[in-house]
């Protein structure tokens, strides 16, 4: 049994939607289900003399989450010093995917005891997670005569994403460049520093993107052209941490001009912030050296909220 969270992010008219109590400014979906997810709109427009329209948009998110915690196949009673711990964790099925880590006694298993790592995708673009542990014990792998062995599924459920949009034309034109801002309303939006205003090829670019304060850390990328930018042409900085417990991160992006970045005279640059909230979940094995065996559910000491933590 699987339960739905969705995240209202926008008005629109599906049909889901109960007209009755929809009107001119709001719309009401009273059901959601995987089709409902997609990006909203609302135009507004006006009569004689000026014919002005305008319109915006946001995208509407439906999450599944079941309801259990990751399930770990393969546990045996007892392991002696030199035996194979051959375990697999699963986790769904869900949407968006979840990413499994592994732990042995409370610190993150060596990347080398991951043997696999896979997704099976279901109907309804639902996506079960599986990751498989291998290694030998040694003392080492012992705290006090056990052995534990955690598996954490993280799920990241974006709440928010805003951009800002630096459209740059080909400096032989004369023109100077536009920022345009695309930012859910009542929110404040990335911020981009370091562009002059016009760009020839040759040229380098060399520009920040700052996001807004937020109580989680927002995710920023880079689009040239709608196209995202590889790594070795971005800049990664610490994220800046305000008194009052908010914070701001910052993405560099830097790359020299060519004759294709120009398309129609014109470039655009764009970097977006996301914001997500991370559910956590996570299952402890423990094994006695002795034949007995203890299992627990546990939820990372963040606060908790209905048994998932924020």
């Amino acid at each position: 049994m699987v339960r739905q969270r969705t995240n209202v992010c926008g008005r629109g008219e599906k049909d889901t939607g109960k007209l009755e109590r929809s009107n001119a400014t709001h719309a009401l979906l009273y059901k959601t289900e995987m089709q409902t997810e997609g990006m909203y709109g609302c135009e507004v427009s006006t009569e004689m003399p000026h014919f002005r329209t305008i319109k915006a948009e946001k995208e509407l998110y439906v999450y599944v989450i079941p309801e259990g915690d990751p399930a770990i196949f393969g546990v045996m009673n007892r392991y002696p010093i030199g035996s194979a711990v051959n375990v697999t964790c699963v986790f769904g099925p869900s949407k968006p995917a979840a990413e499994l880590t592994w732990y042995i006694n409370g610190d993150k298993a060596s990347e080398a005891y991951v043997r696999q790592r896979q997704k099976e995708i279901y109907q309804n673009d639902l996506e079960t997670t599986k990751s498989r542990l291998f290694f030998v014990v040694d003392p080492s792998h012992l705290r006090q005569g056990t052995l534990s062995l955690q598996c954490t599924a993280s799920v990241s459920l974006v709440h928010s994403k805003s951009s800002i949009e630096l459209i740059v034309n080909d400096g032989s034109s004369g023109a100077e460049f536009l920022h345009v801002p695309h930012v859910p309303p009542g929110l404040e939006g990335p911020s981009i520093t370091g562009s002059v205003s016009r760009y020839y090829v040759g040229d380098t670019v060399d520009v920040n993107c700052s996001s807004a304060r937020s109580l989680e850390p927002a995710q920023l990328q880079w689009f040239v052209n709608d196209n995202e930018v590889k790594p070795e042409f971005l800049s990664q900085y610490s994220p800046t941490i305000y008194p009052d417990g908010l914070s701001s991160t910052k993405l560099g992006l830097r790359f020299r001009v060519q004759e294709d970045h120009f398309r129609s005279e014109e470039m655009r640059l764009k970097c977006t912030a996301t914001l997500a909230k991370i559910i956590t979940m996570t299952t402890v094995e423990t094994i006695a050296v002795g034949p007995q065996r203890t299992s627990g559910f546990q939820v990372s000491a963040n606060s908790a909220i209905g048994g998932y933590t924020f």
